[in-house]
């Protein structure tokens, strides 16, 4: 019987966080994808708002640190963390939800979302 892989997915984020970095994320399904696209071409809410909604509602968890080095909240407890960040940072974000450019992303796969982190 067909199942269907986590939904949440570990990607790493040296590029922005440093080595050994990592985030869990959920992957938009297609039908959230076409609704993004539909609110941004009908201006019904600002491009930047949906994207920030967005992460809010898909980045579950992460390794991650502010500049002084401590760690910042688990945003799947404190959405609003996603407001911390830097462009660099909700730009990869914004990548591994939406599941583009893959070979930058290293979409874990092997690794269950309960895996070390």
């Amino acid at each position: 019987m067909a199942k269907r892989r986590t939904s949440l997915i570990k990607v790493d984020t040296e590029a922005v966080q440093g080595e050994d970095s990592w985030v869990k994320v959920r992957r938009l399904t297609v039908g959230e994808q076409r609704d993004f696209m539909h609110k941004i071409k009908s201006k019904e809410i600002d491009t930047f708002e949906i994207g920030v909604q967005l992460l809010k509602q898909n980045v579950h968890s992460w390794d991650w640190v502010n500049d002084d080095g401590e760690p910042l909240a688990q945003p799947f407890e404190d959405p609003s963390v996603i407001e911390l960040l830097t462009d660099d940072e909700v730009v990869l974000l914004g990548k591994a939800i939406r599941g583009t450019d893959t070979e930058e992303l290293k979409n874990s796969e092997s690794k269950s979302p309960s895996s070390s982190g």
